[in-house]
Formats: structure tokens, sequence, C-alpha cells
């Protein structure tokens, strides 16, 4: 079992939005996250969804990563959103549903309000989706 927190007290999205399942490993500028293609999500058709939305399973380990590091810090957990994305790479089509995918996000560089985040995702060892995301952190709101 693990002891990290379940997802949904880490980024601020609300289901059906989270798109990961379960943050795995963490440690400071590091989340290793779990995800799934769901049967009954608005995104799949003829059995599969489309790879490019795995930019938002990215960004949402980078929300995981941050929210578990505010988390232990006793700080709020902030809003961010993804204002440049480079070198976005989709290695495979699509995926069918029941794809277990692992989400890797690594901060690169940043400071309190910009970072740079280089994400991964892969299916076994295999990579199905890379980026490089340019993240803008909001305003901290009070604890």
């Amino acid at each position: 079992m693990s002891t990290l927190p379940p997802i949904v007290d880490l980024i601020p999205h609300s289901p059906p939005m989270v798109w990961l399942d379960e943050l795995l490993e963490w440690e400071t500028g590091f989340a290793r996250c779990s995800a799934s293609v769901r049967p009954h999500s608005a995104f799949v058709s003829d059995g599969s969804q489309p790879s490019t939305l795995l930019l938002e399973h990215m960004a949402q380990a980078v929300a995981a990563c941050l929210g578990y590091g505010a988390l232990r810090s006793g700080e709020s957990i902030r809003v961010g959103m993804i204002i440049g994305c480079r070198s976005f790479r989709c290695y495979v089509p699509r995926l069918p549903v029941g794809t277990r995918m692992f989400v890797e996000a690594r901060c690169e560089r940043g400071v309190d309000e910009v970072s740079t985040y280089a994400g991964l995702v892969l299916v076994d060892t295999n990579p199905v989706a890379s980026a490089q995301m340019t993240v803008y952190h909001a305003e901290k709101p009070p604890v």
C-alpha cells in the first residue's frame, strides 16, 4: 500500500478530468504516476484514445509533483497552466482501452512563477509520448 496521498489531493482537478490513477514515486522535482485508458472516457472512440491527449497526462504529473511538494511544505496547492510546449512527440497514434501507462515529470529548471519540465509517458518500458513543457504557477493561495 502506498504511503503517498491520492492524486485528487494533489492536483487542482476534479473528476472526470483527473486522468492519473496514482502517484507512485516522488522526490523534489520528480514525479512518477500511473494512468490507464478508461473505457468510459469522453475521448475514447472505437476502443482507443488519441495519443495527443498524453500531453494532459504529463501536465497532471507536473501538477502532482508540485502538489505533493506543496503538501509536504505545508503550503496550498497552486493552479498552473502550460504556457509553452517544445518537442511534443507521440510515438504511437492511439492507445487502446485498458492500456496502463507510467507518466513521469522531471523539473529541468525553474523559479517560483515559471518552470520547465520534461514529461515522458511509458507503456511498460516503451516511450509512447514525450514533451518539454513550460509551466506558469499561479499566485500562492493563503494557507
